[in-house]
């Protein structure tokens, strides 16, 4: 899946498509839960995780330091999302990437209050709820960026991905055929083009109604 655009790493491993995580997710306020800042999770041996802690602690201070700064709050669901995506994919922890996932959300969903138009944040909470399970909601961050900013490929890449993990095969194809329209030369084309293939196939090779 597409995510933090302008970053090395756009989306998470596509083999992970499928991943089913149950957890739920609320709408917050403005308030950051205060019973969070200041409060480190369990010290870690393990270099990579010990890193995102230590990125944690410091932007939860910047929070304290600076209340009205929207900045460090963005920065802070990104680094719950790394650490939700490292403990999902690397180290197959599924309760623990649930709860970084869901913490992600909170912080962009804050930001985005006071920053509703920045397309890439919003990109990355839909990420947070495709990973969650929480579709429905990925699909309708998704649509409002594309609505606002119609060419931002990682919310046409997601789109369609999260219509196909809904099963919703004809949305799919015809979100898929959008995005090789609009982004011709994508790096991810072939992905694209393979994942139409396998839907068509999936569907029937008579499928007047599709593109």
């Amino acid at each position: 899946m597409f995510t933090k655009k302008g970053k090395s790493a756009w989306w998470i491993k596509i083999t992970a498509l499928f991943i089913v995580l149950s957890f739920a997710a609320s709408i917050v306020y403005w308030a950051i839960p205060p019973q969070w800042l200041g409060k480190t999770a369990k010290i870690t041996t393990d270099p990579q995780e010990a890193r995102l802690q230590e990125t944690v602690a410091q932007l939860e201070a910047m929070i304290k330091a600076r209340p009205t700064d929207t900045t460090p709050v963005k920065e802070l669901g990104n680094a719950y999302f790394d650490w939700g995506s490292y403990l999902a994919f690397e180290k197959r922890d599924t309760k623990r990437s649930a709860e970084k996932f869901f913490r992600a959300i909170q912080y962009y969903q804050n930001y985005l209050k006071f920053n509703p138009k920045d397309p890439d944040v919003r990109t990355d909470l839909a990420a947070c709820f495709f990973y969650l399970n929480l579709n429905e909601s990925a699909l309708k961050e998704l649509e409002r960026v594309i609505k606002e900013n119609p060419k931002h490929e990682p919310a046409r890449f997601n789109y369609a991905l999260t219509l196909e993990k809904m099963g919703r095969r004809k949305e799919a194809i015809r979100s898929w055929m959008e995005f090789l329209k609009l982004f011709p030369q994508s790096r991810f084309k072939e992905m694209a083009e393979k994942r139409v293939d396998n839907l068509k196939k999936q569907l029937g090779v008579a499928t007047p109604d599709l593109p």
